[in-house]
């Protein structure tokens, strides 16, 4: 089988970045329809990179400044604040629809019909600097498996 991944940063989807959130999707478009007529198969993963536990999240480390995520939703954050945040492991904090609604959900209306688009990798490689942190990875994979689900895709949810 021919597949290949697509790294996404979620800064490239939201408002204010330096990127065109409509542009992406329109990439994306085009490389699922490409690789369908190929017959590769694709699967799109939230990409970030470039923080660690003692650093600004991001700290202009991408062109957005965000390392893959809005540059808004981390300002002034050191990374461990920002997923202590992030991984939640008492309720669902407003950042997770955020994620999903700007995230996910024009990811999944622009490419979720194409046969060859396996799935989604929900966060890929997530940093998780305390214990606790585990737990909120497993809230927030479930509770964006959720939202997928709910919208109606039953494509493959990776957690890597």
């Amino acid at each position: 089988m021919n597949a290949i991944r697509i790294p996404i940063y979620m800064e490239t989807l939201f408002q204010g970045s330096t990127y065109s959130p409509a542009n992406v999707i329109t990439h994306l478009t085009a490389l699922a329809s490409y690789c369908e007529s190929k017959g590769i198969y694709s699967y799109v993963e939230f990409h970030q990179f470039a923080n660690n536990d003692s650093t600004d999240v991001g700290s202009s480390s991408s062109p957005g400044g965000g390392g893959g995520l809005p540059a808004y939703l981390v300002a002034g954050q050191n990374a461990m604040t920002f997923y202590d945040n992030i991984w939640s492991t008492t309720n669902e904090p407003p950042i997770w629809n955020e994620i999903f609604n700007k995230y996910w959900l024009p990811i999944l209306n622009a490419i979720d019909s194409y046969q060859f688009v396996l799935g989604y990798e929900l966060f890929n490689e997530p940093p998780l600097y305390r214990p606790a942190h585990w737990q909120g990875l497993v809230n927030f994979n479930t509770a964006m498996a959720q939202k997928i689900r709910a919208w109606g895709s039953q494509k493959y949810i990776l957690f890597v």
